[in-house]
């Protein structure tokens, strides 16, 4: 089972999540228009955008790997 892709309904929540959780007095939409950026030592580089309360697109740089592959579990991690 390779790494999950970037768009991946699972990869999606755990992201959006880390984000919600992370700034509580900011509220952003969920990520939209996500992409590979890149792949290396079996972590997939992903990028989105979010958009802010004023209607401004805010770039959102995120990466994800296996945390137990056997599991089937996921590890998201926000990057900027």
């Amino acid at each position: 089972i390779s790494v999950p892709s970037c768009d991946g309904s699972n990869v999606l929540q755990l992201a959006n999540k880390i984000i919600r959780d992370n700034n509580p007095l900011v509220e952003v939409g969920p990520i939209q228009m996500p992409a590979e950026s890149g792949f290396e030592n079996l972590q997939r580089f992903c990028r989105g955008v979010v958009m802010n309360p004023a209607g401004g697109q805010i770039i959102v740089n995120y990466s994800v790997s296996w945390h137990d592959k056997s599991k089937g579990v996921i590890y998201v991690e926000i990057l900027n």
